[in-house]
């Protein structure tokens, strides 16, 4: 394939090996692939590498500010925020991507400032992991413009008691980055009974 091509590919083959690019890309990327032996090579590279990478996750989810934390250990502000080859390059404002319809059942990834609203996080129940049981936490943020959006702060588990964990979002303003989701589904609905 023509050399713009193949780099046009190459910008998003990381995303494409993990999954997350978006619909539209994604079709453009696999017509590529049927004409481009060389591009299908590296991505399978790259999906091996990102396989690999999976069997290094730990079994529960780092706390809540531990990205921030190491941020500001490697002298990144520990705002979220990277600098020079670590940063992807199109993050979308969150406020544009969660606001604009297009964009409602897509993934994309997205930054904005804000805070989050001091309100109880949502714990989303029977959530399992590694065969354990637990919650799903969710707290509100407020961008500095726009709607509030629910931020997944991770999984937490549930002792035999039942007991609620204790998750408190982090205070003040804060650049939050990530991986902008449509919004849950409705679940089941009751419809009209099946005629025979």
């Amino acid at each position: 394939m023509t050399e713009p091509n193949c780099q046009r590919f190459r910008d998003v083959a990381a995303e494409l090996a993990l999954g997350v690019l978006p619909a539209r890309e994604r079709a453009q990327a696999l017509a590529h692939l049927d004409e481009c032996p060389d591009c299908v090579e590296h991505l399978r590279s790259l999906t091996e590498i990102g396989d690999g990478l999976l069997e290094l996750v730990p079994g529960v989810e780092p706390p809540v500010g531990f990205e921030s934390r190491v941020l500001r250990r490697l002298g990144h502000g520990g705002t979220g925020g990277l600098s020079g080859r670590w940063r992807r390059q199109r993050w979308l404002p969150i406020t544009l991507a969660a606001a604009d319809p297009a964009r409602r059942m897509r993934y994309d990834w997205s930054g904005g400032r804000g805070h989050f609203l001091a309100k109880p996080p949502l714990m989303l129940d029977n959530q399992q992991r590694d065969g354990r049981v637990g919650v799903h936490v969710y707290a509100a943020f407020q961008p500095d413009a726009g709607a509030p959006l629910l931020v997944d702060l991770g999984w937490q588990p549930i002792g035999a008691d039942r007991a609620l964990p204790k998750v408190t979002p982090p205070a003040g303003t804060l650049d939050v980055r990530g991986l902008l989701a449509p919004a849950p589904s409705a679940g089941l609905r009751m419809g009209a009974p099946m005629a025979r």
